[in-house]
Parts: C-alpha cells; structure tokens; sequence
C-alpha cells in the first residue's frame, strides 16, 4: 500500500471507529503493535498513544481487522485448536494453560509450569480465539483495559475461566480449568468451622488466600451448602460466573460484572433492592464495594467475599485501611460488629504428590469483636491460637498437623508460613 493510500486508510479508520467499537479496539491493538516493534528497532519517536492514527497503525489495523482474501481468518479452526488444547489440560490433570503468541504452550500442574509439545499458536489464532468468545461490550472492555475475564463452559469436559490479556503488544491468554460440578465441602475436606460458618444467618464471612490458593472452589462449596439447607434468594456478583448454582432450597441469581452489571459495587447496592438473603460477592476490591458490603451485613444479610490476603491479621488491616484516614475508626466499629469470620486458605505439595488445603480460620468472639474495634490486631493471632474451641486455628497449627502425619514436608510448611519460627511450638 502506497503512502497515500495508507494515508486515506487512517483517515478512513479513524471516523470508523468513531461508530464501531470493534475497530476501535483493534486500532488500539494495532498501535500497541506498531509501538513495540519500534522499540525492539530502536528507532525513531514512537507513535501517540492517543490522537489520530498513525499510517503505520492503520495498516496494521486493516490486517487484523479485514484479512486480505487470500488468507481469511480461520475463526472455527481456532475455536477447534483452543478446545482441543482445553481438553487435553483436563486429560492431563492440569489446572491451567497459558498461550503466547509465537511460544509452545504450557500447562500447570500440581503447581508446575509443563511445555506441551504443541505447535505455538500466532497473533491472528489468539485474536480470532478473543473475537469468537467476547461480546462487542467485552470487546471494547478489552481495548480499553487490556485485560478482560470469561467463561468458557465445554460440555461434558468443565467450564473455564478464561483471561485475555495484552503483553508487548501481543496477545496472550491463561485458561482455568472450573469442574462442572459443584464440589461438596465433605469432598474438599473442609473442617467442621468452615460448615459452621457457612450456615450462619447473617454478617461478613471472607475467604481469602493467594491467586490459585483454590478460594473459588472453597467459596462455591460454602453456597452449595447454603442452597441445599437454606429457604431463601442468593445473589452472587462475579467476574466472571465460574461454578453454576442451580436452585435447590434456595432460589440463585448468579450476576456477571461487565454483562448483567457495571461493578462489584453496583451489584451489590442493586442486590439490597432484590430481596436477598445471601450475598456472594466475587471480589472486595475497592473502597465502594467494601462500603456496599458493609452496609449489607449490617441489613442483616449474610456476605461472603473473597480478599488477596494470606492471614486473618492482614485481611481486618486490609479491610479497614481501604477506607480514608477520617473514616476508619467507624470502619473498624462496622467490621466489629458484622464480622462473621475469615478464612485465608493456601495450597501445600504433599509428600507423596498432589496437594493439600491448609486453612487458617478466625471466627468472630466477642474477645475479637473486641480486638478489632480497640485496633489491637496484633492480639488477634493470639485469639486464634488458644481458640480451637471456638473452631478456630492459625496456618502454622495448620501446617504442623501436616508435618507430624508426614503428609508435608518440613520445608514446605516453612516456606508457607506467614510465621515460620512458631511453627516448632506445635
């Protein structure tokens, strides 16, 4: 394409993705593109990240996003290949896959980073792979992030949660394998507090741990339980839906951020006006969906949530310093008195191979209502440690049990421990 051509392409572009979203994005692709590969040149200054775009960009965007005839995209190869490699990262036991534009793909599992001996999928099948699993909105969610989750559900395999993603400007995608049955929380292993909490009528029950901890499948246990003995309506807001509850005792609502609704906040200010008995609330991210969830709690509904934290200590800190300075203390009292518990959950590799859930629980006495509201969380590791009544233990109790039954190593359990010189007191 000659320069003038190009020229007119990006005028032309331009005042198409004015009224598309779908090509604003991939103009927005292809800049990220074009910005790339002149760094890897060094040359040169490198195109705006905002304002008119550039012929060069509008070159790239024509490629992707109307192939020249001779080479149409093959958007239901692609779809097959992705599928394919799905089900063999469940034939294998695997619990994700990551695909990178130009690398062979590779597989976790047990923990472990594996290369399959698969040829590496190109920019075009990632990007056909996205625009045959998003929306338009999801599409234009994606530009605009450069980061989107989804769910895939293949019958008869498992559903998956799927994250798109843009490095360098190339795209890349990580798969999570979700089963398609709800686990049951005997089946999981959970303890008897976990059950316990999980009937509780009301107040904020969090579960929290690492990215990959298994906090998912823990959460998704806990409802089933609540929807098996429980009259009433649960609401869930996540992002994306993994595990589908179907209605038991309870009737389940299941809502998805950037589908059914804006935000975590959102959802959950909207579920107070659709009679809920449950909440469940995928995320608690952000200073708006943690005051929403609060005041939930405080309605008289029972909230569970999720945090990235690995203690129950740092959760009650994370909690309360979300808010401003000015409107902590009354934070702490709100979290005091609607706190049902906190479980920070992590994954242990067994001896024998496999791996094994280790719970750290803290249930909500009155000494750590107490604790909580008088700022003394220091002392709540303490309460944990002395609670076991109350159903309540600390991860380093937790990962001692496993020593002592040989069912983890000793220098697995420390490299686990949020506290590693307290494990030899257990």
């Amino acid at each position: 394409m000659g320069r003038l051509g190009t020229q007119d392409a990006a005028e032309e572009l331009q005042l198409l993705a004015q009224h598309d979203p779908e090509i604003s994005g991939e103009l927005r692709i292809a800049r990220a593109a074009v910005v790339e590969r002149l760094r890897g040149e060094g040359g040169g200054a490198l195109p705006p990240t905002a304002g008119p775009v550039p012929a060069a960009t509008a070159a790239a965007a024509i490629r992707i996003h109307a192939p020249e005839p001779t080479t149409p995209a093959p958007p239901k190869s692609t779809r097959t290949r992705l599928e394919a490699l799905l089900r063999k990262l469940v034939s294998l036991g695997g619990s994700d896959l990551h695909l990178k534009a130009g690398l062979a793909p590779y597989l976790r599992r047990e923990g472990r980073l594996i290369p399959l001996k698969e040829p590496p999928p190109d920019r075009e099948e990632l990007l056909d792979c996205m625009r045959g699993a998003c929306s338009p909105e999801q599409m234009e969610r994606f530009m605009r992030l450069g980061d989107l989750d989804l769910a895939l559900g293949l019958a008869g395999v498992a559903r998956f949660r799927l994250n798109f993603m843009m490095a360098r400007g190339q795209p890349s995608l990580v798969a999570r394998v979700i089963p398609t049955e709800v686990p049951g929380m005997a089946a999981l292993g959970l303890p008897q507090s976990l059950h316990d909490l999980a009937l509780s009528p009301k107040g904020l029950l969090l579960v929290t741990g690492p990215t990959g901890s298994g906090k998912s499948t823990t959460l998704a246990a806990m409802l089933d339980l609540i929807n098996s003995v429980r009259r009433g309506h649960i609401i869930t807001i996540e992002d994306p839906i993994e595990f589908i509850h179907r209605d038991k005792l309870s009737s389940v609502t299941q809502r998805e951020v950037g589908v059914d609704v804006a935000s975590f906040a959102d959802g959950v200010r909207f579920a107070l006006r659709q009679d809920p008995d449950v909440l469940l609330v995928g995320e608690l991210r952000d200073l708006l969906t943690v005051r929403a969830a609060f005041q939930a709690a405080g309605a008289g509904r029972l909230v569970l949530g999720t945090l990235h934290t690995n203690s129950a200590a740092k959760t009650i800190e994370r909690l309360v310093n979300i808010f401003p300075p000015e409107e902590q203390p009354q934070a702490r009292m709100s979290l005091s008195l609607t706190l049902s518990g906190v479980v920070s959950q992590t994954l242990a590799a067994k001896a024998g191979g496999g791996r094994v859930a280790i719970h750290e629980i803290l249930v909500a006495t009155g000494a750590v209502r107490k604790a909580i509201r008088e700022k003394q969380t220091q002392a709540i590791y303490g309460l944990m440690e002395s609670g076991a009544a109350a159903g309540m233990t600390t991860l380093e109790q937790g990962l001692a049990r496993l020593v002592r039954s040989q069912a983890v190593t000793k220098e697995e359990a420390l490299a686990l421990a949020n506290e590693p010189a307290l494990l030899g007191m257990f």
